[in-house]
């Protein structure tokens, strides 16, 4: 009978090590502003860069400022990881039959569980 406390003892133990031992699972938010003002000389230096922000070592969140028509829909955003590089999609929902004005849309992810790393990012439309 001690000899089957101790067994189940040891495997309650290797079971907690194990799993607190597993790296969590990064999860992710994506994120898109409305259609801002019609873009001006002044934003146009500011497209394609990233804006990225560490709030933890395990929390990150990156914007990007993208041009879009100003009738078009962002639909969703997803991301890849390879090593130290991080490829940011967005998906759009485009209105051929609409006005030819273009506007700034800001695109946020947020990564959590994320190891804390110098990234390089790098933003496609899907």
């Amino acid at each position: 009978m001690k000899k089957v406390i101790v067994l189940l003892g040891l495997i309650i133990v290797l079971l907690f090590l194990v799993n607190g031992c597993q790296e969590k699972k990064i999860e992710f938010k994506f994120n898109s502003s409305v259609c801002g003002a019609n873009i001006g000389e002044q934003n146009q230096s500011q497209f394609g860069k990233e804006n990225v922000e560490w709030f933890s070592d395990t929390l990150l969140k990156v914007s990007f400022l993208v041009q879009t028509n100003c009738a078009d829909t962002i639909k969703n955003g997803d991301y890849s990881i390879s090593e130290d590089k991080i490829a940011l999609y967005y998906g759009i929902e485009r209105c051929t039959t609409c006005t030819t004005c273009l506007c700034p849309r800001e695109l946020t992810y947020t990564f959590y569980n994320i190891p804390k790393k110098d990234y390089q990012f790098e933003i496609k439309e899907i």
